[in-house]
């Protein structure tokens, strides 16, 4: 026997995205959700009789319907644009601490005095 298909729903972009499947898992594979998106509150089951009707005459299809129409998502990205910047002004900046130098590196000494023996292998000698 076939399991009962239920539809749920995700908004993706400006679209619900329907999809009728037997259970949430299946749902969020049809998505390609890589979280689960019914803990985080992102998608649900549908009950409306209307908004069941598109996704289970295809059943394990995505179906992207629009939220809105194309003047309503203009209207919405009209009011939500920041509002106009004041012309810059130059800051008054006060003059920049000048760079920190660093202490320079005493000479490297040559190789045998920096071990302290010649090259026989005894112990240094000033001549």
């Amino acid at each position: 026997m076939a399991a009962k298909l239920k539809v749920f729903r995700t908004p993706i972009g400006f679209h619900d995205a329907y999809v009728a499947v037997p259970s949430q898992k299946k749902a969020l594979e049809a998505w390609g959700a890589d979280s689960n998106l019914f803990a985080s509150g992102l998608a649900e089951q549908v009950t409306d009789p209307k908004l069941m009707k598109a996704p289970l005459a295809e059943p394990g299809t995505v179906i992207k319907v629009p939220r809105g129409s194309a003047a309503q998502h203009l209207a919405s990205l009209a009011k939500s644009k920041p509002p106009a910047r004041p012309a810059k002004e130059t800051p008054d900046v006060s003059p920049a601490a000048p760079p920190r130098r660093r202490k320079p590196r005493p000479p490297a000494k040559s190789g045998r005095a920096r071990r302290g023996r010649t090259k026989a292998g005894g112990p240094a000698t000033g001549a």
